[in-house]
């Protein structure tokens, strides 16, 4: 039996697996919308976690290439997919593409395993798997880089799964006067912070809410969290109607 948690816990729990239980009691997974955030949340992981990490800076010579650069590829892939701007088809063709690059122009794939699997799991066609193997193998990799402990690692994607899912146990219901406040100014804002990944204009965002009459603490608090955010990031999926 699934030892259960409680909203506490949630909100300062460091134990990844435990929280991913509670999301897959809940059917996170056979809602569309649970499902693309199970995604994003194993992208954001290897963004967060694995992105700069200095052993996958195998550069070709000759061209500049990084065998970075084709697995940080995955993950795009991944997201377009998670967004529905490729079918499960072409992201499984442009993955495949992606991976053979990678493969043919480097024999050290042993010192890159950790964060080759944790990017690939990206693509898992499964989004649970993609969860908790992108989690999982991001953990590792930034442990055993040494750009962070394991227990730190292990936090941050802890965190990261608080950025996408928010408060489970206090979803925000957000008043649609807001969303159209001054002519659709707070939804185009958000929109434009999604595409252009502009997480630092959260706090202007959290600015216009609170203009616009919103009183929501946690709402605002996490807009003006300081930090990274990520696509996925709850507060704007929901003012984009995608949370």
């Amino acid at each position: 039996m699934l030892k259960k948690l409680d909203e506490r816990q949630w909100l300062s729990f460091g134990h990844l697996t435990r929280m991913l239980n509670h999301l897959r009691s809940k059917n996170v997974a056979r809602t569309k919308v649970g499902r693309r955030k199970l995604r994003l949340f194993a992208c954001a992981c290897c963004r967060a976690m694995t992105w700069t990490l200095s052993h996958v800076d195998i550069t070709d010579p000759g061209s500049g290439w990084t065998v970075k650069d084709e697995w940080r590829s995955i993950v795009k892939v991944a997201e377009r997919f998670a967004d529905g701007g490729i079918s499960e088809k072409e992201m499984a063709a442009q993955h495949a593409v992606q991976l053979q690059k990678a493969l043919d122009r480097t024999h050290v794939l042993s010192a890159l395993s950790l964060v080759s699997k944790a990017m690939l799991a990206t693509a898992s066609t499964e989004p649970v798997n993609a969860a908790k193997l992108g989690a999982r193998y991001s953990v590792y990799a930034a442990s055993n880089a040494k750009s962070m402990t394991y227990k730190a690692a292990s936090r941050k994607a802890a965190d990261l799964l608080r950025e996408i899912f928010g408060n489970p146990f206090r979803p925000v219901a957000l008043d649609q006067a807001l969303a159209s406040w001054k002519t659709s100014v707070i939804p185009a804002l958000a929109q434009t912070i999604y595409q252009e990944r502009r997480f630092e204009d959260l706090p202007i965002l959290a600015d216009a809410l609170e203009e616009a009459g919103c009183r929501n603490v946690a709402l605002l608090a996490h807009c003006r969290t300081p930090g990274d955010h990520y696509l996925g990031c709850w507060v704007v999926d929901l003012l984009l109607g995608k949370g």
